[in-house]
């Protein structure tokens, strides 16, 4: 992705809002994530910024098929390192930015349960365990949700 990077922070009330708008109906509020793209209000003239759309083909990723395949442990691992904040869900997306798109595994946990600092441990942690198994260039979220859609 050529966004341009920013160092650690949590997201103002603006871009917790309003990261997830026009993907899902009622706009979850974004407590954190591990990517550093700096994020730009959707809304702004000339935005780069812009999610656009969830895609869930998985057949060509190979994040992916491990994360289908039963056997490779992968998301027993990670529902047990998620499991210390309560999720409501674990599922993984491509998301698509201005016509560019990344795999990104997305948890979701009951609104205001959980701070930015803890939700950013997690983000990064859940990477670390990607990347030890080799699958790189996958980022974590974490939004606020009681289900999948909300």
């Amino acid at each position: 992705m050529t966004t341009t990077q920013h160092p650690p922070a949590p997201p103002s009330l603006e871009e917790r809002r309003l990261y997830y708008f026009n993907i899902f109906p009622a706009c979850p509020r974004l407590v954190a994530r591990s990517s550093t793209f700096v994020w730009e209000h959707p809304r702004k003239p000339g935005s780069v910024m812009y999610l656009t759309r969830l895609r869930y083909d998985r057949r060509d990723s190979p994040f992916f098929r491990l994360w289908e395949n039963w056997k490779s442990g992968l998301i027993i691992q990670l529902m047990r390192i998620a499991e210390r904040v309560n999720y409501t869900f674990m599922e993984t997306a491509r998301v698509e930015i201005n016509g560019e798109s990344h795999d990104t595994l997305m948890i979701g946990v009951e609104p205001d349960s959980l701070s930015w600092e803890r939700g950013y441990a997690l983000a990064l942690r859940c990477k670390a365990v990607l990347e030890e198994r080799g699958i790189h260039n996958v980022h974590c979220e974490i939004r606020e949700a009681r289900g999948f859609w909300w």
